[in-house]
């Protein structure tokens, strides 16, 4: 029976390996804490989107903590409690503590996102990929915040902050001059990392905003390793099963 136990076991960890690098499959339900603005001194906007006004409103990157348990995402695991930066998907939702459902990079929740497109995924990927890096304060999170919304909402085929269906208006900071760099820049910049988007799903629809986070995208030699441990984990097997002849 303890023989047995053990073969299961390696069973178990190589299912595990190999299911790490298949597209992430939607986590367990997590509480998330809604912590304010992840930088002070947010620009305050209004927007228009298909000709509803909606205004003012905070644009920036969100503080919030999952009060759950640690979670991990594109090999970077974030401890439990410890603060990470989310940004608005969802425009015209509102912001609140619930519990939400992982989902990424390559398994999105069709109900909540059948607006997300592959180019939208692309362009988002893109646009943080760029710049991410180069939030550092309020008028950068929030630039990143108006460049994310126009990705999202733009139906026409220029991404402007300043026209189109979605725009801003009373832009304090200047957030949008800069959005609209980044955006101009979107697929002829170099990135400065390789990023992708998870989005952490509200479980009850309506009630908040979904939010967008992006994680490295694991590395070839990640993947090598990863096939290392798999061949290990069946070299052991193999092993066992021949000393117990």
């Amino acid at each position: 029976m303890a023989k047995n136990i053990k073969f299961k076991q390696i069973g178990i960890v190589a299912a595990v390996v190999a299911a790490t690098m298949c597209a992430v499959q939607p986590a367990m339900a997590d509480s998330l804490t809604f912590n304010g603005l992840y930088y002070s001194g947010a620009d305050i906007v209004t927007i228009n989107n298909a000709s509803i006004n909606e205004g003012p409103v905070y644009s920036g990157g969100f503080s919030m903590t999952d009060t759950t348990g640690a979670w991990t995402m594109g090999g970077v695991t974030t401890a439990k409690n410890a603060s990470f930066m989310a940004w608005c998907i969802d425009i015209y939702d509102h912001m609140k503590s619930t519990d939400y459902t992982l989902y990424g990079p390559t398994s999105f929740n069709p109900v909540s996102h059948d607006t997300l497109t592959p180019a939208k995924i692309s362009a988002l990927d893109r646009l943080a990929s760029n710049d991410l890096s180069k939030v550092t304060d309020a008028k950068t999170s929030s630039a990143f915040q108006l460049a994310a919304w126009e990705i999202m909402a733009e139906t026409t085929s220029t991404l402007n902050v300043g026209n189109g269906t979605f725009y801003v208006k009373g832009d304090a900071l200047g957030a949008d001059t800069l959005a609209n760099s980044w955006l101009a820049n979107l697929y002829t910049a170099t990135p400065t990392q390789n990023l992708q988007l998870y989005i952490w799903t509200a479980n009850i629809q309506g009630s908040t905003q979904d939010l967008a986070v992006f994680a490295p995208v694991p590395e070839p030699e990640t993947y090598a390793m990863m096939l290392a441990g798999l061949g290990l984990l069946g070299g052991m097997a193999r092993w066992r099963k021949a000393t117990q002849k």
